[in-house]
């Protein structure tokens, strides 16, 4: 398999599957599906807006989604470590909100495929860095020193 193939879907071991279909717990089927999920986000987001497998889409919407998708990736894989000896429950539940929220972002985002979606997104996620430049100017103009608490 080259870096540019599709990930494989996991191969799950028919003693793992016979195993989960005893005890009840299919959590260890479930985690391998996590994982290749995970990875497919990031084979997604490694695309290059250049390729011919891309249609036809502004530089900043791509960013916007190869982005959304990246973070998907990580998140997961913070997740697999996390998780990997049942520990960190409510951390992963943390984890997988963030990802939940991202995964709606990109659904809307794709659905819509309007400018005027991507613009919201982009300021809303922005508003904070937005008023923090407006209060530096303030400073500015009126000659005052910005002080940040600790």
């Amino acid at each position: 398999m080259s870096e540019f193939d599709i990930p494989r879907p996991p191969d799950i071991d028919a003693s793992l599957l016979q195993e989960s279909r005893a005890n009840g717990d299919y959590r260890p089927v479930l985690f391998e599906w996590y994982q290749y999920v995970g990875k497919l986000c990031n084979f997604f987001a490694s695309i290059d807006i250049d390729s011919e497998d891309v249609h036809e889409l502004p530089k900043l919407h791509y960013a916007v989604l190869t982005g959304l998708l990246n973070r998907c990736s990580r998140l997961m894989l913070a997740n697999v470590v996390l998780s990997h000896e049942g520990l960190f429950g409510e951390t992963t539940a943390i984890i997988d909100r963030c990802i939940f929220e991202a995964v709606i972002k990109i659904s809307w985002l794709c659905f819509k495929g309007d400018e005027a979606s991507f613009n919201r997104l982009i300021l809303d996620g922005l508003k904070s860095e937005v008023e923090f430049k407006k209060l530096i100017l303030e400073n500015a103009a009126a000659g005052r020193l910005l002080r940040i608490k600790p």
